[in-house]
């Protein structure tokens, strides 16, 4: 159909398509139509038009004024306040801040920078007329013509001495412009030049040589994949600061973490972004600062909200550079700890315990299989309890520690060895976004109908048992009128759904379900299988429950602090025998599945809804 370019208002979403316009702030495509639907405004006195023709499309809120006269004082009407826009940072105080930065010339030797020059003498490219080495101001300028996914390796012409170069183990850095997917390669040849290895390593990171024993000469060349162009600006055999000087925020809150999910990462962490986005729309706006070891600092967003990812120098220069009031840290490490423990006595730091970053070896000896990784598990678990040992003694008057359930705190206190004082802890459960996931009553053909969604990344998450529970109601007469969809990724899914695949009202769906994939599944099923092995809480259970789907668990660790026999199906620890005799019973007994599923609904909203945790949450900050 025709289009008509509509102004949107604060309530809509932007470049979205909708089913009418307000045509006083539209721009419409000038036809037979058209005149129909301006002939209907002109002997209308309301706004309900034929549509039918068109196609409406939405723009951003910038692109029309309405009620504007320029005669008059429209200052109001272009208040960032009232349009919503983050004005960030007064120019002045930026300017101030760069010019306050010194420049540190003894931070790239040009001792130990492989130079331009000798690059563009000794790449032999004369085998593939496709590639072109220019020598430029800038650096050395490199096009290719090679066919999509084509690769090739050019190599110098002349080998290096080890021990002019490598007078200890160093670190590389290859930078380069965009344009040209470009690798730097290493050769590592003994006295003969017989190769011993190599490493071939991205640009724009830094890197430390692996250099193998025996190690005489070094041979450098170039991975150049596909067509493109760019510019090799410099080498160097060391590592190099990658963090600005100066990280500035306006923001006055902080959360820490060790992953944020991302467009291309959606389940890194999504509990972390489903909480700030409720602080901002409670007036909370949050800096997120995720912690990535020795890597470069870079920005992205994420459905609305900006991530800063850099390494510990980054988060120190953050610290310094902004005058947080808040700081919440999700999944303590030592780099983080190193930059939080000292923070002013002013700053409200609050650390959340989730499980696997504070439990001990015992907690989690299912994840387990070998003789080694068991060996190296408990190593590893002597080392995390150390360290929050160290954690819990160091807690000053300005800091608290959140757990996220009673069951957890105590756990975590007999583990430790150390229980906190009331004034250092709190119990604050995950929030559960009811609106997202709307009750809505269950018909009763719905208990038919069986839905698993898990990672397969670890035993803890129990699949085997999900698998059990299928084989065992596979004996019963019930289950030829059933259905069922395992979704799901990781290592194990293949190998652990393999038993499931000779049924065929049993559906395996391998990938991740995309945010609205996972938040309109839970429609069509009617009970949610999740055993378990260990939880803090479950959130995904209480998405379920919020739903109106009836979960099927076992009763361990924090379970039945969150559901109970009137609405979830709870068998004993490692039970997957009860497991199905629950859901044979929901078959049989319609009225108590709705019953039930009721029950679900309203216990969520009772105790996990995020109107009441979020409010707990935003009360450490002392504003709530």
């Amino acid at each position: 159909g025709e289009q008509i370019v509509v102004n949107v208002n604060a309530n809509q979403l932007e470049y979205s398509f909708v089913e009418a316009a307000n045509l006083d702030c539209s721009i419409i495509k000038n036809n037979e139509s058209t005149y129909k639907l301006i002939n209907q405004k002109c002997h209308s006195s309301g706004n309900n038009f034929d549509f039918s023709k068109f196609k409406i499309i939405t723009t951003d809120r910038f692109n029309y004024c309405r009620n504007y006269d320029h005669q008059k004082d429209n200052s109001d009407i272009f208040d960032s306040e009232t349009l919503g826009v983050d004005e960030g940072i007064e120019i002045t105080d930026y300017l101030s801040l760069a010019e306050s930065i010194s420049v540190d010339a003894g931070v790239i030797s040009s001792d130990n920078a492989i130079s331009k020059e000798w690059f563009f003498e000794n790449l032999s490219i004369k085998t593939d007329d496709r590639i072109e080495m220019t020598l430029e101001d800038e650096g050395l300028l490199i096009t290719s013509k090679l066919s999509p996914n084509e690769h090739k390796y050019i190599y110098s012409k002349q080998d290096i001495v080890s021990k002019d170069v490598l007078q200890e183990v160093p670190g590389l850095f290859f930078e380069k412009s965009p344009g040209l997917d470009i690798m730097f390669v290493i050769l590592y040849l003994d006295n003969k030049k017989e190769r011993l290895g190599n490493q071939v390593l991205t640009a724009n990171t830094n890197h430390l040589l692996e250099i193998p024993n025996g190690t005489e000469f070094l041979r450098y060349g170039l991975r150049i994949r596909s067509s493109g162009a760019c510019v090799i600006e410099s080498l160097y055999l060391q590592v190099r600061d990658l963090t600005p000087p100066v990280i500035i925020s306006k923001n006055k809150n902080l959360l820490i973490a060790n992953n944020y999910p991302s467009y291309s990462d959606l389940y890194r962490n999504q509990f972390l972004h489903s909480r700030i986005v409720e602080y901002k729309s409670r007036g909370k706006d949050f800096d997120i600062f995720i912690l990535k070891p020795d890597s470069a600092i870079d920005y992205y967003e994420y459905h609305g909200i900006d991530v800063i990812r850099g390494s510990k120098s980054a988060l120190e220069r953050l610290l310094k550079s902004t005058d947080y009031e808040n700081i919440f840290v999700h999944f303590m490490d030592e780099d983080m700890w190193s930059c939080v423990k000292d923070v002013d006595l002013s700053v409200n730091l609050s650390i959340w315990a989730h499980g696997a970053e504070i439990q001990p070896y015992e907690r989690r000896k299912f994840n387990y299989s070998t003789k080694e990784e068991h060996k190296n598990a408990k190593l590893d678990s002597k080392v995390r309890i150390k360290f929050w040992k160290k954690i819990f003694s160091a807690l000053k008057t300005n800091m608290k520690m959140i757990f996220v359930s009673e069951y957890f705190s105590r756990e975590v206190f007999e583990d430790i060895g150390i229980k906190l004082k009331k004034s250092q802890f709190e119990v604050i459960h995950n929030p559960i976004d009811i609106n997202r996931f709307k009750f809505k009553e269950r018909n009763v053909e719905q208990r038919k109908k069986i839905l698993s969604i898990r990672t397969f990344a670890s035993r803890k998450y129990a699949n085997d048992i999900t698998v059990k529970v299928i084989l065992e109601l596979s004996k019963h007469k019930e289950f030829r009128d059933m259905e069922f969809l395992i979704a799901g990724d990781g290592i194990l899914f293949d190998e652990v759904t393999a038993p499931l695949r000779q049924f065929s009202n049993v559906e395996l769906r391998k990938g991740f379900l995309s945010t609205d994939e996972y938040t309109e599944i839970f429609d069509n099923f009617g009970i949610f299988l999740v055993p378990t092995r260990w939880d803090s809480q479950g959130v995904s259970r209480d998405e379920a429950m919020s739903a109106g789907v009836v979960p099927a668990t076992n009763a361990v660790s924090a379970i039945t602090e969150f559901a109970d026999a009137s609405c979830a199906i709870l068998a004993d620890d490692e039970d997957h025998i009860g497991l199905a005799n629950g859901i044979l019973n929901m078959y049989n007994n319609p009225k108590t599945f709705s019953q039930m599923s009721n029950n679900a609904g309203k216990r969520v909203r009772k105790q996990t809804a995020a109107n009441i945790t979020i409010s707990k949450e935003l009360n450490l900050t002392g504003s709530e």
